[in-house]
């Protein structure tokens, strides 16, 4: 079973949250264009409104390459999930929606979703990857919409993660490749706050060395634990990757937006609200 998978069961079962009234949102907050925090979302997420008070959200992707709903204040990211006949049809299509929208400049386009994750439905050798990204990604490369590599894990096993992520990028070409997102999930035995946090700085810095001179995106990253270990965890994490220091690192997003994570009964709980703030 995958971290992720674990992190999903862990979770519905062990999470008890305080939810917080929700704000009043009368009016779209304006974004803050220096912020780098995201949502992760999907179909049955809570009203994404509840977002909009707080400008240090101004990006959300749904592993998908249609928005679900999320305000129009927020920058929607379509991702090319996978070379499935559930995901290439309607691409194009909801792309050139996409980038209709809005005024922010550049865009951005996301690839697959962990195809170095074993029985994964984007799962594919590098090989399929580079070619599904030359024929459906590559051709919106412009220097008004900027691409992303696949999405990788933090699997370490059987050419996993960074590793994955290094063979792309050396196989893929002629490739336009502009950022590069990497996934990240603590570990599943109960360690220590600071040890994850450690192992997350380590993963991270190391992406950034993979990524070479490119911008690293964290589409998805989550702590296994009480929503009191996940608030120490992000205590932590959230000023190391908005430092100055952490520059390469350009866009993230906690997982995830739904009940039990950063919501309850549709408001924000407390972890929801240090993700916010």
């Amino acid at each position: 079973m995958s971290f992720k998978s674990q992190l999903y069961i862990f979770l519905f079962s062990a999470l008890s949250a305080i939810a917080i009234a929700r704000p009043n949102p009368l009016a779209a907050t304006p974004r803050s264009l220096s912020s780098k925090r995201g949502l992760a979302y999907n179909s049955t997420h809570p009203p994404l409104d509840i977002f909009t008070p707080y400008p240090k959200i101004t990006w959300g992707h749904c592993w998908t390459s249609v928005d679900l709903g999320l305000p129009t204040s927020i920058e929607f990211v379509p991702t090319l999930t996978d070379l499935t006949v559930d995901a290439v049809p309607s691409w194009d299509a909801h792309v050139q929606a996409a980038l209709s929208q809005g005024s922010s400049n550049p865009k951005y386009l996301m690839s697959f979703n962990e195809p170095d994750q074993p029985g994964s439905k984007a799962q594919m050798d590098v090989g399929s990857a580079v070619a599904g990204y030359q024929k459906y990604m590559n051709k919106y490369a412009s220097p008004s919409v900027k691409l992303g590599s696949p999405s990788v894990t933090n699997g370490v096993v059987n050419g996993m993660g960074l590793a994955y992520l290094s063979n792309f990028l050396k196989a893929c070409n002629p490739c336009t490749i502009d950022f590069v997102p990497v996934h990240w999930y603590g570990c599943d035995n109960n360690c220590p706050v600071a040890q994850d946090v450690q192992m997350f700085k380590d993963q991270m810095t190391q992406a950034m060395s993979a990524a070479g001179d490119k911008p690293v995106w964290i589409p998805e990253f989550g702590r296994l634990g009480s929503l009191e270990d996940q608030q120490a965890f992000l205590d932590q994490v959230l000023p190391w990757l908005d430092d100055a220091a952490q520059a390469q690192i350009e866009r993230y997003a906690y997982f995830m937006v739904y009940d039990g994570y950063l919501t309850t009964g549709g408001a924000l709980n407390q972890l929801g609200q240090t993700y916010v703030q």
